[in-house]
């Protein structure tokens, strides 16, 4: 480069600014690969980005139909176990009201007396409960050791034999009336049976009639 100094003004020639100028400015080829070059890096970049977008879209659509199965899977089993447990409640409520209707029941029966009329006696028992009450009549006035007073049927037959004690009119020898007091026995097999007789000394008049408990077989 000459230059021609004046004073401290630097002079340049047009020569030398025109090969300033060419060395500086950029050609239209060239920044037409630069666009060019941005515009692919651009599109490339708008391209993953699109991929990757479309990339979460479909995941999450995915996990989105995955959630919506496990929903409905889990409405489905509540579901069923609503209706097993809706059942069972049901079933329950009808044990209990069939269990309430059975105990009213029984308590009703055990309120109802079965009753029978025998020579000499009349039973009487609970239903649903093993007690019997036995009233017994003597009209015999003769007695003897080992008579039977009355018979009763099976279902008022005692667990265990019973005694009791009986105060009845008797006549003696000459026809006179006596009381006595009469040992008699419910035995299993439901005979009233005199076991022994006592005179009873001084007294005036007998009832003839006893009333008995006992628990029963059935």
């Amino acid at each position: 480069m000459s230059t021609q100094v004046l004073g401290d003004v630097q002079l340049v020639t047009r020569q030398e600014v025109e090969a300033m100028l060419d060395a500086t400015v950029i050609t239209e080829e060239v920044i037409d690969d630069k666009v060019n070059a941005e515009k692919s890096a651009r599109e490339l970049a708008e391209n993953i980005l699109r991929t990757a977008l479309e990339a979460e879209r479909t995941q999450r659509e995915a996990e989105k139909i995955e959630l919506d199965d496990k929903i409905s899977d889990e409405a489905e089993i509540r579901s069923r176990e609503d209706a097993a447990l809706r059942t069972e409640i049901e079933q329950e409520a009808s044990v209990r009201q069939q269990g309430d209707t059975d105990i009213i029941k029984a308590i009703d029966e055990m309120r109802t007396f079965e009753e029978e009329h025998y020579p000499n006696s009349y039973a009487q028992r609970l239903k649903g409960l093993p007690i019997a009450i036995l009233t017994v009549h003597n009209t015999d006035k003769s007695l003897h050791v080992g008579d039977t007073i009355t018979t009763v049927d099976e279902k008022f037959f005692p667990k265990q034999a019973v005694d009791f004690w009986m105060d009845v009119e008797q006549l003696d020898g000459t026809g006179a009336s006596k009381t006595c007091w009469i040992h008699c026995r419910l035995d299993n097999n439901g005979n009233v049976t005199v076991i022994n007789i006592f005179d009873f000394a001084g007294a005036t008049s007998a009832t003839d009639t006893y009333t008995v408990l006992s628990l029963t077989e059935k």
